[in-house]
């Protein structure tokens, strides 16, 4: 019998635990985070590379871009989540029944920064412009789709419309 049959991982009770939600999510185990390096500055969107370790050497990388994924880190004062979008994934060998993967995840704002365009706007307000760039993107892309839910609730009555804003290759 093999030994790998007999053991179960699971991530009940771990320092790291790695979810993924929506409708095409994997399994819960089918990644089993083994390492994580966060990183992240002020006013800058982070980055949590997970190395996991997986008893199947098969699964397709594919399809784990764009999912919708979390990582609970627990330690003796509570733990702390972060949740993002997987952006990259690549397999990084395999061992004695078990394979390792290494997963990217990004706030979905991140995202942006894979499309460029040029865009002018006139005559519109700043809430504006960005209720537009957010709903193209939701509509074109389901992870930004999933993710956000804009809500303009404005404290003053109506900003003020910028008479000419542009943007020449930038990411949004």
């Amino acid at each position: 019998m093999d030994l790998m049959q007999c053991v179960a991982i699971s991530q009940d009770g771990r320092i790291l635990e790695l979810q993924f939600a929506g409708q095409n999510a994997p399994r819960r185990n089918l990644l089993f985070p083994l390492r994580l390096q966060l990183t992240g500055a002020l006013s800058e969107p982070f980055t949590a590379d997970v190395t996991c370790l997986s008893q199947s050497s098969a699964i397709e990388l594919k399809t784990l871009l764009g999912q919708r994924a979390g990582i609970t880190i627990r330690h003796h004062d509570g733990e702390r989540k972060v949740n993002g979008v997987v952006t990259a994934v690549r397999q990084l060998g395999a061992d004695g029944g078990l394979s390792s993967y290494r997963l990217r995840i990004q706030t979905a704002l991140a995202l942006l920064a894979y499309r460029r365009t040029c865009r002018i706007f006139q005559e519109e307000s700043v809430p504006d412009i960005v209720a537009q760039i957010v709903q193209e993107h939701s509509a074109s892309n389901p992870p930004i789709a999933a993710s956000f839910r804009l809500d303009q609730q404005l404290r003053q009555r109506r900003p003020p419309e910028v008479a000419y804003c542009h943007a020449y290759s930038e990411d949004m």
